[in-house]
């Protein structure tokens, strides 16, 4: 009886220390409208209604846009901080659409982790989430989240409106 105990004890300690790894799902392309339904999302039609984008950035945004060429890819998590970087995608959707700019040059990606594998993953390496890339010509050329990010370290000195603006005008 002590052997069998003492072999179910010891299947228990090696079950244990077996290392799983969490299931990380694929990243999934959503629209808008999905997004606000799915679970963890909750926060994001609240955040986008009650942001007031910057009237006299928008009509700039709108003629720097090339719709020819330029495409934004948004990658965004389905919990929210709260704090200013989590909530940037739900502002500067707002931002955009405000402007003008279609949902035909915009991709919505829904993730749980940076490092879930999406369409883009040879192209750009994701650091964090939600991020907000400025693609030209099929080509990513300038991180929206990593610029708020870096001014809001340094006391939230750019809008979101400002910052796209200073992409679309810089490529």
């Amino acid at each position: 009886m002590k052997k069998i105990i003492f072999l179910f004890a010891a299947i228990l300690a090696i079950a244990a220390c077996e290392e799983t790894s969490p299931i990380i799902q694929d990243a999934v392309k959503v629209s808008e409208s999905e997004l606000e339904t799915m679970p963890g999302y909750e926060w994001f039609g609240i955040e986008k209604e009650f942001y007031k984008p910057n009237d006299s950035l928008i009509a700039r945004i709108a003629a720097a846009f090339d719709s020819t060429a330029d495409r934004f890819v948004l990658f965004i998590k389905p919990a929210c901080s709260c704090g200013p970087v989590d909530k940037i995608s739900a502002d500067f959707l707002k931002t955009i659409e405000t402007a003008g700019i279609d949902s035909s040059y915009y991709e919505i990606y829904s993730m749980s982790d940076v490092s879930a594998k999406n369409p883009y993953e040879t192209a750009l390496k994701l650091n964090r989430l939600p991020s907000i890339f400025l693609f030209v010509g099929g080509t990513p050329v300038y991180s929206i989240t990593d610029t708020f990010a870096y001014f809001d370290a340094i006391a939230r000195t750019k809008l979101v409106e400002e910052i796209t603006l200073d992409a679309l005008e810089r490529y």
